[in-house]
């Protein structure tokens, strides 16, 4: 019997606190510290989303969005076409390059100088018996090139001014060039 009323005591105590409600001393302050906690915590957010939407608004208007796509594809437009600028002005530098080096007159004396400089330590692992080219030799060289290039420009602006001998000149040697052929 004792544990029937030990069961009796306590369910009545739990009834007791059960329909009993809490005593609030200061119902008003506990409401106000609530709100005012939830009012921060929703400006805090809303601050953070309308400096957002300040700085991206803009995004939002379809006009905006249609004219950066444009100047999008403007852009990738002009870079291609530069792109291609670049590559056909490279060609043409690379083929003016090669031009130059069947031309005469545009080779450097400085090239030359170190084309015949290998030449002459070629020839010194020839063997015994053959001549080797003299320091004296190679500078007559260079200069019966540097005179034949100035010639050779000079005779050039003498045809260029002259139109009857510009066509003499052609003529010789389209002759020429016939004749190679048959042969």
């Amino acid at each position: 019997m004792k544990m029937d009323n030990g069961n009796d005591k306590y369910d009545k105590v739990l009834g007791i606190l059960r329909k009993a409600e809490p005593v609030l001393t200061a119902a008003d302050e506990i409401a106000g510290k609530v709100l005012k906690t939830i009012s921060r915590e929703s400006k805090h957010r809303t601050d953070l989303s309308e400096v957002l939407d300040f700085i991206f608004g803009w995004t939002y208007n379809v006009w905006v969005r249609r004219s950066f796509m444009a100047a999008a594809a403007v852009l990738v437009i002009v870079f291609i076409i530069q792109q291609g600028v670049i590559l056909n002005q490279i060609n043409q530098i690379s083929r003016q390059i090669n031009a130059s080096e069947w031309d005469a007159s545009a080779v450097s004396t400085r090239y030359l100088s170190k084309s015949i400089l290998l030449f002459k330590f070629k020839s010194s692992l020839l063997p015994p018996g053959k001549k080797d080219i003299s320091d004296k030799k190679v500078e007559d060289l260079l200069k019966s090139i540097d005179n034949l290039k100035n010639e050779y420009k000079d005779l050039q602006e003498m045809i260029e001014k002259d139109p009857e001998l510009k066509k003499l000149i052609e003529k010789k040697l389209s002759e020429i060039d016939g004749n190679k052929i048959k042969l």
